[in-house]
């Protein structure tokens, strides 16, 4: 009980210690969120001395920030505080009838303030569905972890019709992810045959059960 009430006094005595007033805050990581908005939203202004912050608490409302997609906390002694962010970056720009928006790998939007690596994916929807949306940028992933041949966008007709373009002009019909995934290992060599040898082919569609049609170079670019 003793060793008790003087841990609570040795406590309350730091809680109340001008030594240990939080002097600085630093944040590391931000690009395109300000300063300003992450110690509001982290609600950092709550905290006077270094003792008292609950480091989980803030880093739970930074979270809830959707341009937020990892937040750290950590107290340095005597006075300063440093929050380590990561934000969401640009994997994919969506255009739904005309109006365009930044999304990361998970889909979820950013803001206008975001600048974009040249050169990524560009989908383009009929209507602004969340899960439509998912599956493309499942079908993008797969692409880049698995293929080496530039990918230019993806044209989402419906839930069974998705168009990828590649920027030497072919297309590949597919019905979805696990569609593109199980013709992969025919695939690839189809499309490495057909660059090395400059064949006129226009796409190739993966909708059957069990073949992969070679889609004529006269046919139009869907």
């Amino acid at each position: 009980m003793v060793l008790g009430f003087l841990s609570f006094f040795i406590f309350s005595f730091f809680l109340r210690s001008d030594f240990f007033t939080i002097k600085q805050v630093e944040i590391v990581g931000n690009s395109y969120l300000t300063k300003e908005l992450l110690l509001e939203q982290g609600g950092v202004a709550d905290y006077r001395n270094l003792f008292a912050v609950k480091s989980w608490e803030i880093e739970k409302k930074l979270k809830q920030i959707p341009q937020v997609k990892e937040a750290k906390v950590e107290k340095i002694f005597p006075g300063s505080l440093q929050i380590l962010i990561e934000e969401r970056r640009p994997f994919a720009l969506v255009e739904v009838g005309g109006y365009t928006f930044w999304v990361d790998s998970e889909g979820v939007a950013l803001p206008v303030e975001v600048e974009p690596e040249e050169g990524l994916v560009k989908i383009w929807m009929n209507q602004n569905e969340g899960r439509l949306l998912q599956e493309a940028l499942q079908l993008a992933k797969i692409w880049y972890q698995r293929l080496r041949f530039p990918l230019l966008g993806i044209k989402v007709e419906d839930e069974k019709l998705f168009i990828l373009q590649l920027q030497n002009g072919i297309f590949i019909k597919c019905q979805n992810s696990k569609n593109l995934e199980e013709k992969l290992p025919v695939l690839a060599p189809l499309l490495e045959d057909t660059i090395v040898r400059s064949l006129q082919v226009g796409g190739f569609d993966l909708r059957a059960e069990k073949e992969i049609f070679i889609i004529p170079s006269e046919e139009n670019n869907p």
